[in-house]
């Protein structure tokens, strides 16, 4: 029975951390037993050890819920989505860590379409309720204006046009991927070595389509959730705010 209980708590706590489950939708015992396959002993059992690890939350005349909890990323842009209101972005502090001109790279040159020996590099993590939740490595020319070392909110035109001198920054392509952190990456994001991150590529061009920027991310993994642009336009009221969070 224990290692049914185990199977059956990982499988939830899985799906949790993957966002099947909605916020404020109960979890029903009958529905996870027919869907795992499990009894009811062994689910009830689950529950209440997710629920001890504060995972689950417990409501009289509600049920079990899951607690809101991560980052949404947008795969294709440089939103955060709120998990406990879908209606709106998280307040998410980039704190700059490092930068300076680097000697230009071949896939730097043919990606940002330059010859000129240095470009720059300017690393950052983002920050939710005091804790790190992912980093970025960016490089551009060196022509690009400094990044504040801290910005609270800021969302693309803000960045096109204080950084970049550009009217309008978009996301030309994005590659999304795992891969494992080094111990450097690792200490940043307070995860043990090894450990594989969720990344993701992006680059970004101007109006004209001429490459401004190439970024390359790390998250980690049991903090966010990557959400299309779509799924997060859906979820926000007609004439709500679009600020995002970079």
């Amino acid at each position: 029975m224990q290692t049914q209980v185990n199977r059956v708590r990982d499988l939830i706590d899985a799906a949790l951390k993957s966002g099947v489950y909605e916020v404020g939708e109960p979890l029903i015992e009958d529905r996870l037993m027919v869907a795992l396959g499990a009894s009811r002993t062994a689910v009830r059992t689950a529950l209440r050890m997710l629920a001890d690890q504060g995972r689950l939350i417990r409501k009289p005349r509600v049920g079990t819920l899951p607690v809101p909890s991560g980052v949404r990323v947008a795969i294709d842009d440089i939103s955060y989505l709120d998990p406990i209101d879908p209606s709106h972005t998280l307040a998410v502090t980039i704190r700059v860590t490092d930068r300076r001109p680097v000697p230009t790279s071949a896939l730097l040159a043919a990606v940002l379409e330059t010859d000129d020996p240095y470009v720059r590099l300017t690393e950052n993590v983002y920050v939710h309720d005091g804790e790190v939740f992912g980093m970025r490595t960016a490089y551009y020319r060196l022509a690009a204006g400094l990044e504040p070392r801290v910005v609270q909110i800021a969302d693309m035109p803000q960045i096109a046009r204080d950084v970049f001198q550009v009217d309008q920054l978009i996301v030309d392509s994005t590659e999304i991927g795992t891969a494992e952190a080094d111990a450097a990456s690792a200490r940043v994001l307070g995860v043990e070595p090894h450990t594989r991150v969720l990344t993701r590529r992006q680059v970004f061009v101007d109006r004209d389509a001429h490459p401004v920027q190439v970024a390359f991310d790390q998250y980690r993994p049991d903090e966010v959730t990557f959400v299309s642009m779509n799924a997060m336009i859906r979820a926000r009221p007609s004439g709500a705010c679009e600020t995002s969070g970079a």
